[in-house]
């Protein structure tokens, strides 16, 4: 998960620093322009170099999408639609926010009620795998302040250019892609569970000295804050998802998949949003920028309290029944390995 970690850091975030210095020199149409080159190299890459599927009999074709799929995929993308609306509208019309958010609660429990739904909420109902989603829901959206609060800083408050906030991002990937490796050791050598928790104290701590930024502050000043955020980060990120899989029961390993893509992605889009309200709510200006920080804080340690609650889960489960749910997760995701595994057992040697 350490090397996944790495790559998608680099994949995901070291672009910005790139369309920082570009959109600096070049305009913000040239940012959108040179993805263009990219994809049609990675397409010409994952052409090359993905192993095409060998040719085998035809077998049953995935069933079309039936009207319980379609009614579940509505009620879905409506209720995070409307919990999302009434975040934006929290700060002027309240009325609004609050019969959105009301609907966005009802269409959600109805969703849970369905019969369809049980595979995932049988899963979230498992303390040690439920409360590491949510604990991952919490820390994306810190993403929030990457896109948000620091880039309206920078150009409100210090007014500065993209490219400073692309060289700052700079030293969070450098610092992502190389403490990446090290929480991937640690988390097999020491459990994944504890060390997500300490990422995710790290993190917590690692905000603390973007609450000190003022007016005045430099390049150097929030590079340094940036890399300790981004060493900080990768220490939660890949051992909290090993722990979430270590929790998956034997062929479960798709849903669970689902529901850590959905946990991240919610938290990519909750993040910003909580920032351009706390913006908005204090002012914007350096109130603004400091109550986004604080925001930000506040879900970080909802993740940090999700965590102990589900260690103490953990800690009150044999140790067999641990071991058996990390192999069954193994299974589930890699049967190959678990077969050669379990082959000195089944022979004698």
């Amino acid at each position: 998960m350490s090397y996944h970690s790495a790559i998608m850091m680099l994949g995901s975030v070291a672009i910005a620093p790139v369309g920082g210095w570009i959109a600096d020199d070049y305009g913000w149409r040239a940012v959108f322009l040179v993805r263009v080159p990219l994809l049609l190299l990675a397409a010409v890459l994952g052409r090359l170099t993905v192993p095409s599927t060998p040719a085998r009999p035809r077998g049953p074709r995935l069933p079309r999408p039936d009207r319980p799929l379609i009614v579940d995929v509505l009620l879905i993308g409506t209720t995070v639609t409307a919990g999302l609306l009434a975040l934006e509208h929290s700060g002027e019309r309240a009325a609004l926010a609050i019969g959105l958010a009301a609907l966005a609660v009802g269409l959600g429990v109805y969703w849970a009620r369905r019969p369809a739904s049980r595979v995932y909420t049988d899963l979230v109902r498992r303390r040690v795998l439920g409360l590491p989603a949510l604990a991952l829901l919490c820390n994306a959206s810190l993403v929030g302040l990457l896109s948000f609060s620091l880039p309206f800083f920078i150009s409100d408050v210090l007014q500065r250019s993209p490219e400073m906030l692309g060289t700052a991002i700079a030293c969070f990937v450098a610092a992502g892609t190389l403490f990446s490796l090290v929480a991937g050791i640690l988390a097999d050598r020491y459990r994944a569970l504890p060390v997500a928790t300490a990422g995710a104290v790290l993190i917590v701590l690692a905000l603390l000295p973007f609450l000190t930024l003022d007016a005045q502050a430099g390049v150097s000043d929030l590079a340094w804050r940036m890399f300790l955020l981004g060493a900080a980060m990768p220490l939660f990120n890949s051992p909290n998802v090993t722990a979430i899989l270590s929790a998956t029961p034997g062929g479960r390993a798709g849903s669970t998949g689902g529901i850590t893509n959905l946990a991240r992605t919610l938290g990519n889009t909750i993040g910003p949003a909580v920032a351009a309200l706390a913006w908005t709510a204090s002012a914007g200006g350096l109130p603004g920028y400091r109550a986004g920080v604080l925001a930000m804080m506040t879900l970080c340690l909802a993740a940090v309290v999700a965590l102990l609650v589900a260690r103490s889960r953990q800690a009150d489960l044999p140790t067999g029944d641990a071991d058996a749910t990390e192999r069954a997760s193994c299974e589930a995701i890699c049967p190959q390995e678990a077969v050669s595994a379990d082959e000195p057992k089944r022979t004698g040697r």
